[in-house]
């Protein structure tokens, strides 16, 4: 029995050893360590550090639906004082769907931080804002008819030690994009490219020295439909002159940001250029300068906000003022134009579209060309004041108004050359606009709001026509109306 259980001990032995030794022989089935999405808390809340780097990233966005309603306008023939379009042929209902994603990625360097941003914007509309042509007024309904955009890139810039490049904010201008509607004042949703550099002193001062395309503003785009009375065509397209030739500005700011709010002022430098035709180059022979011609443009402004906590919680009130001279794209932004064409089938107001330019022709020769030219100046003013009623409940109230004064044009009969026909006189519009926002929860808008505009226009040497039947549409009003709900994350 001792012999038994010594070979059985044995076996076991040899057994245990063998299974311990095909074990080992096994490959490993451990499985790799976790990596978690770490929180970066250095930038404030949402971020997080993209895996296996350094980088902190947010991501971000929102989804806008927004309806409109504009009473149908009239619109008049400036050549004969009839109507040419008359207000039942007019869309008056709208829809614009948009969509937005944010990326905010930033990295800490020896230099400072690195920051990254990209936003990018599509749309789907139709109705009010369904084309972009006057000839093209819409009439009816076309089921189906969406009118989707490309993606936008409003933002899409690189911030590093003081400079910004890219697609950013603009620099002159100040006023927040409160109302649904484009207000009597600069702004740029879209972004403006430039190369930036900001120079921060401590104590909030601050200032910045901006190189922008002058493409991306309001009036100095290379397209647009002339909706005015000029036998010259003044438009922004006009193959009389290409002032978006003239690419780049040079904008400058200084500003003071402490706990009560902000100021700041601000100036630009550019030029308008006329290129002479040479044969087969535009603008045509209808340009008879016998060279390019460039006219220097600036603008100077000014603006502040005032925090007003005492009256609520998130209470403010903004403030901005500037003057142009052949730089229009800095006195409205191109949503404003829209209360003074139909740039974007925004129609607020009929009667006479009107569309301004940097650069207008005054002369022309017998034959009709262009002999010279001249920079339209103007100005405006705007104030925005925001109250919260409640944590969930506010309102934004604005007054607006903005001027423009073309050059003066030398009429047909004029020694002893001939002039110029129908051109546009000193034109303004007066604005005001209030809406109420409520927001169940965070960054959730239920919006309502409503706009008034009031626009009056001069001409220069009217048409006979035009004059006996009594120069209507030069002075107009209107109103639209917006419900937006948007739901930013």
């Amino acid at each position: 029995m001792k012999l038994v259980k010594s070979l059985l001990l044995g076996s076991t032995a040899v057994l245990t050893a063998a299974a311990g030794a095909q074990a080992a022989d096994l490959p490993s089935r451990k499985a790799a360590p976790v990596e978690y999405v770490r929180i970066c808390d250095a930038y404030g809340a949402g971020f997080f550090y993209i895996p296996g780097t350094d980088t902190c990233l947010r991501v971000g966005g929102y989804v806008r639906a927004e309806y409109d309603y504009t009473p149908a306008q009239r619109i008049i023939n400036v050549s004969t004082g009839a109507v040419s379009q008359v207000g039942a042929d007019q869309d008056t209902t709208g829809m614009e769907m948009r969509g937005r994603v944010d990326l905010d990625a930033r990295t800490q360097s020896n230099w400072g931080t690195v920051q990254t941003v990209v936003n990018l914007r599509g749309a789907n509309a139709d109705g009010l804002r369904s084309s972009a042509s006057i000839s093209n007024f819409a009439t009816v309904y076309a089921p189906g008819g969406n009118k989707s955009s490309a993606l936008t890139m409003e933002r899409g810039y690189i911030r590093f030690a003081g400079f910004t490049a890219g697609v950013s904010s603009e620099n002159f201008t100040t006023m927040p994009s409160y109302l649904y509607a484009g207000g009597v004042y600069p702004g740029f949703p879209n972004g403006i490219k430039e190369l930036a550099y900001t120079a921060t002193f401590g104590g909030g001062f601050s200032a910045t020295l901006a190189i922008e395309s002058a493409g991306d503003l309001g009036y100095n785009a290379s397209t647009g439909s002339l909706a005015g009375p000029s036998a010259v065509a003044t438009a922004i397209n006009s193959t009389y002159n290409n002032t978006w030739d003239s690419g780049y500005i040079l904008v400058g700011n200084i500003r003071d940001d402490q706990s009560w709010g902000f100021a700041q002022i601000n100036g630009a430098i550019g030029n308008d250029t006329v290129a002479a035709y040479n044969g087969s180059y535009y603008p045509t022979s209808n340009n008879a300068l016998s060279g390019s011609a460039s006219y220097g443009s600036y603008a100077i402004g000014g603006a502040f906000r005032i925090n007003l906590p005492m009256i609520a919680p998130g209470d403010q009130f903004n403030f901005q003022a500037q003057y142009a001279s052949g730089l229009d794209g800095l006195l409205l932004s191109s949503g404003g134009l829209s209360n003074l064409s139909d740039a974007a089938n925004q129609r607020f107001l009929g009667g006479v579209l009107r569309k301004d330019s940097n650069l207008v022709p005054t002369m022309v020769n017998a034959s009709g060309q262009i002999t010279s030219y001249g920079l339209e100046t103007g100005w405006s003013i705007e104030g925005m004041f925001t109250h919260y009623w409640t944590p969930s409940w506010r309102s934004n109230f604005m007054l607006g108004y903005a001027e423009f004064n073309p050059p003066t044009a030398s009429s047909n009969n004029a020694a002893p050359t001939a002039g110029l026909n129908t051109q546009w006189g000193q034109g303004d519009v007066f604005a005001a606009a209030a809406n109420i926002i409520w927001s169940p929860v965070k960054n959730f808008d239920i919006g309502l709001e409503t706009e008034y505009l009031h626009l009056t226009s001069k001409l220069q040497n009217p048409s006979a026509a035009f004059v006996s039947a009594g120069m209507p549409g030069l002075t107009e009003d209107g109103f639209n109306t917006h419900l937006r709900l948007e739901r930013t994350f």
